[in-house]
């Protein structure tokens, strides 16, 4: 007989028994998937950005990991470029945190849009995102970036609208070959310092460090 409660009584769901009174296994079934699917949907939203549905940090920490791991083991080598907002806080001020966040989503999309199936794209925090790039050299980490800074500089959506600025990014990007030793956190570290030095260049670049001769690629 199913259950009943007042507005003051939690109401639980009637459960089924067999003809021998015991409770039936689709019961405990169901609450089994029920347990698993709110599991799945809360592992889900820890690993995502709510504002851009981005992965988020601690996504990418895990996958760098995994991807750093099967890069040593087939020889290959893996980039990782840190892209920037610029001006970002200027345009927080000027035009308020509604359409700053509008910025943010759309700067996404556009990353998204330039990235391959294989690359992870994740906001990094605030106005920064990462984006990595499994099995790219140097040339392709570079190809990368210049497609994600031609794709944000092309946002007809802000840039044609009256009075809303050109939405730039800077771009850094960095490259390693696992197989020769190093660690994840190093190539996050390279990349990093060459998207500072991308800003103190002037923003809207890419740069990339090239390791064997300490120099720069740029792009503008």
């Amino acid at each position: 007989m199913p259950a009943t409660c007042s507005a003051f009584q939690k109401c639980e769901p009637s459960i089924r028994r067999n003809a021998s009174g015991r409770i039936n296994d689709g019961y405990f079934n169901g609450l089994l998937r029920d347990k698993i699917r709110v599991q799945e949907q809360l592992v889900r939203s820890a690993a995502t950005d709510a504002l851009t549905g981005l992965s988020n940090r601690r996504a990418l920490d895990a996958r760098l990991d995994a991807e750093w791991t099967r890069a040593a083991r087939q020889g290959s080598p893996i980039s990782v470029a840190f892209i920037d907002i610029d001006h970002f806080k200027r345009f927080n001020d000027l035009y308020g945190h509604t359409m700053g966040d509008e910025v943010l989503s759309t700067v996404a999309d556009c990353l998204t849009e330039a990235a391959r199936a294989s690359d992870v794209v994740v906001r990094y925090g605030g106005e920064e995102f990462a984006v990595l790039l499994p099995d790219t050299d140097e040339a392709g980490a570079i190809a990368a970036g210049e497609r994600m800074r031609k794709n944000v500089e092309g946002m007809t959506h802000f840039a044609l609208t009256k009075g809303r600025p050109v939405v730039t990014i800077s771009v850094g990007c960095a490259t390693r070959s696992p197989a020769a030793g190093g660690g994840p956190r190093e190539l996050l570290l390279a990349a990093d310092e060459q998207l500072y030095a991308a800003k103190g260049a002037g923003r809207n670049r890419v740069m990339h460090e090239l390791s064997a001769t300490g120099s720069f690629a740029t792009s503008t």
